[in-house]
């Protein structure tokens, strides 16, 4: 997903979230905003590590020359291993919700 839907889509869920939370604190709301921008920072990681390049528009083209590759590969019916996502494993989602429990108490 390109970073405008994930900005969006942010906006629109940190601003479902305050409305059927009102009293929730304004901190959470932004981390909730900034978390779905944010999570996928590991794509733009991946770019530079391996093409050495930290230009954010070269990042672009990197996965969308990767993108038809694959489709291309899906085709003729090969399907190689993915690039590595640090922010899209599960160990990482688990890792995030006990530092959520740490959150809490510290905001109370």
């Amino acid at each position: 997903m390109l970073p405008r839907w994930h900005i969006l889509l942010g906006a629109v869920f940190s601003g479902l979230l305050w409305l059927a939370a009102p009293n929730i604190s304004w901190f959470y709301i932004a981390l909730m905003f900034a978390s779905s921008v944010l999570i996928d920072f590991d794509h733009y990681l991946n770019s530079v590590i391996k093409t050495r390049r930290i230009s954010l528009f070269h990042s672009f083209e990197y996965h969308k020359k990767l993108a038809k590759q694959e489709t291309e590969e899906k085709k003729s019916g090969l399907f190689r291993k993915g690039d590595f996502h640090l922010f899209h494993t599960v160990e990482f989602h688990i890792l995030i919700g006990f530092g959520q429990d740490s959150f809490i108490f510290l905001s109370e």
